[in-house]
This record gives structure tokens, sequence and C-alpha cells, in this order.
């Protein structure tokens, strides 16, 4: 047999075999491309914990503008994108300035709940429709009308001249109160936050006044749109690995990720290794909230608290209508490995010591001696948390849809009895 022979018959051998692997390789790429495709349609948001940008725009900024009375107030009208470190969305405000359905002040046959609050209200990192507020719209039975009041940045002094100036307008059956106490106890507390100027109530025995008010303008340019450059959001995206900034273009990829972080194991080393985002662990002044007992410092600014909670109750019994009161827990209350972390980088001053739920358990002790109704969706985060690393975003701490979603449902429980498990929305 000549070598040529046998080069003829390894090549008729090998033909098939090389022929049978491209098709697999077809098939493959073609199932690997069905299956993004796919993904992309049932799990549109899949790539979202991924997604990261180099700039950050300020929300009050871009979507507020100067008040006197209230030191920012929503855009009337204003329809934009808004970016951040790690979420996109679109912002669309109604011709009061808010992120939620445009109700007259004209009452209707319905049910109608105002809802005050801060940027967990606005709906911060995520749409419209999926901000808790709109959730619990659409799915309740019988039908309420939710007005949304919530402005990003807001303490609980801005809220209640809110209620004052605006939101008894609206003539609601019930005021819900959207209690964030890691941030109203600071803002509370100051003339300025997030480096604009406010209202500050100041209490004595003889009552209160209302310092810095009328509320000075803010420095010339300061409520215009930019882009801000942050070097560490540069610094964070030059730290991702391959596999990570292949989640942003993949569901597949972002997908399985995902589910292997819901292991305590996988997920560490994900974190570990910059795969997932490292979440905060607390912002800081958010070891005022967890004292137990309080230092002075943190017991003033309770007494604050309270106090306008006090004035914001009076309000709006005198309205008509009912308060219930919703506290928002911080990241760190509901991941364990968080708290943990928390604990053991920050030891208590002496004499005290860390408790994960006290800023739970003193707002609703107060709430109970003063007959407010209190929902507190702690429980129902902490359980999602077992099997979902996601429900707040890994640096700008705000719930995702999907923690979104999860309040509501604890809010439908609590404000619509005729719903059973089975009506509830998927968590």
């Amino acid at each position: 047999m000549t070598a040529g022979n046998g080069d003829a018959r390894l090549k008729s051998r090998l033909a098939p075999l090389a022929t049978n692997a491209l098709l697999l390789s077809l098939s493959l790429i073609a199932s690997l491309a069905a299956g993004e495709v796919a993904l992309r349609l049932v799990h549109p948001s899949a790539r979202q914990p991924f997604l990261f940008r180099q700039y950050l725009e300020s929300e009050r900024g871009k979507f507020c503008s100067y008040d006197p009375q209230l030191g920012w107030m929503g855009k009337p009208a204003a329809d934009a994108s808004f970016h951040y470190l790690d979420c996109q969305h679109q912002v669309r405000q109604n011709r009061y300035g808010f992120r939620g359905a445009d109700y007259g002040f004209d009452r209707t046959g319905k049910r109608r709940l105002v809802v005050l609050g801060d940027s967990y209200v606005w709906g911060f990192g995520v749409e419209n429709d999926q901000i808790f507020t709109s959730v619990l719209e659409r799915e309740s039975d019988p039908p309420i009308e939710v007005v949304n009041l919530g402005v990003s940045g807001y303490g609980n002094d801005q809220e209640l001249l809110l209620w004052r100036s605006l939101g008894n307008r609206f003539r609601p059956d019930e005021v819900l109160l959207v209690l964030c106490p890691y941030t109203d106890l600071w803002e509370n507390m100051s003339p300025v936050a997030y480096g604009y100027p406010k209202p500050i109530f100041l209490f004595s025995k003889d009552g209160y006044r209302i310092g810095n008010y009328p509320v000075p303008e803010s420095r010339p340019g300061a409520w215009q749109a930019g882009q801000t450059d942050s070097d560490a959001a540069a610094m964070e995206l030059a730290q991702r690995p391959v596999l990570a900034r292949l989640a942003t273009r993949s569901a597949l990829v972002s997908s399985t990720i995902i589910a292997l972080a819901r292991l305590e194991g996988p997920r560490r080393l994900l974190e570990r290794r910059r795969v997932i985002p490292v979440r905060d662990h607390a912002i800081s002044w958010e070891p005022l909230v967890h004292l137990d007992p309080p230092s002075p410092q943190a017991a003033a600014r309770w007494d604050t608290l309270f106090n306008l909670l006090d004035l914001i109750q009076e309000d709006v019994q005198s309205s008509g209508a009912a308060l219930k009161v919703l506290i928002v827990p911080s990241v760190i209350q509901v991941y364990p490995e968080l708290w943990e972390r928390f604990v053991r980088e920050n030891p208590p001053p002496e004499g005290a010591q860390w408790n994960r739920d006290a800023p739970n358990q003193r707002i609703a002790a107060y709430c109970r001696q003063k007959g407010i109704p209190v929902v507190d969706p702690l429980a129902t985060l902490r359980t999602a948390a077992q099997t979902n690393l996601f429900l707040y975003f890994g640096w700008n701490s705000h719930w995702t849809a999907a923690g979104h979603r999860l309040v509501a449902v604890d809010l439908l429980r609590e404000m619509a009895p005729r719903h059973d498990g089975r009506r509830l929305p998927r968590s």
C-alpha cells in the first residue's frame, strides 16, 4: 500500500468525524443561542445584577428642583432614564412630580392610600411598575388607589411638610408612612442632606420650631442633571473578572451564576473572586440604630423621629385618615452573613451590644403605644434571602424588583384580607 493510498483512507475515515463534530458544534451553538433568547424573554432582568456603569447620576439633581418649603421637590412630568453604578431604568413622574398614578384631588368610589417616604418609595433602581406601591395597587382586591408621594432623600420632617402642603389634599382613607430608620435618624437632625439644604424641626419642652425655613437655595448648578464620574465606580469595574463581564452580555451565564450563588459555599467564592457584587454590609451611620441600649446621641435622634411621628399621626388623624407605618429593613438585617461581618468589624461601645432587630423592635413598641398599625417585612425578606441573593442592589442597597414584590406581598396581606396565597403576586 502506497503512502498516498494510506493518506486517502485516513482522510476518508476522518471526514465523517469532522462533519459530525462540525454539526455537533453548530447544534450546540444553535441550542445555546436559542436558550439565550428564551432566557432573555422569560427573565429579562437576569443580567441586571452584573451591569455596572462608570458614572453616578444624582436622582435629586436630575428629577428634582429647588423648593423653599421642602428643600427639593420632584419635577412635574419628568421623563428620562436614570443611570447609577448598578442600575439603569426609566423614570416617569406625574404632574405633581412623583412616580405613580396621576390621580386628581377629587375622590372616586375606591379606597385611597397615600404613601409618604424616601428613595424606597420613589423606587431607586427599579421601573415605575416594579415599585411596591404599583404592585400593591395592581394586585389589590378590592381595587384601591395608591398615591405615591415618595421623594428620594426625604427625612420624616420633609414628609410631614409634604403631607401638610399636598398630601392631605388627596383626602385619603389611609396614609402609609415608610420609615427607614438608618437614614431617617441622620436626615431628621440635619439642615443639609446629600449636599442639599432642607428644613429641620427643632424640638424643646415648649414644642417645636422649624429651622432653616424657608430653605435657602442650593449652590448654582446643583439642580443640573449631569453624570458624575466616580473613582470608586471605575475601580470596581477595573477589578471585575472576565466571567463577571461575560455575565453582563449573556443571560445564560448570569442565570447560571445566580443559581450557584444560592449555595453558601459557591456564593462566598463568587464574592471573593468579585464575580458577583460584594454587598455593602452597613452604611456609615447605621451602627446608631443597632446599639442596645442606644447611646445618648442615638437616643436623641430616636426622640426626634418619634416626635415627628407624633406630629404626622396628629395631622393624619385630624384629616379623617388612618395612619400605618412600614419599616424598611436594611440589607444587614436581612442577610445573616452581612450582619456577622458587621459585628466582626465593629466592636460595640463598652456597656452596649449590637441588636440586629433593635430598630424594628423600637419602632414597633412605640407604635403599639400610639395605636399605629405596623407592617414589618423583615421576616418575609429573611425567608426569601435564603434562596435569593439579589433582594437588594449590591452597591446602592435599595430593594431590587424582587424586594419590592415581597414588600407588596406583606402589605397585601395586611391591607387586603380577601387575598389568599394563590392570588398574591409571585415573590
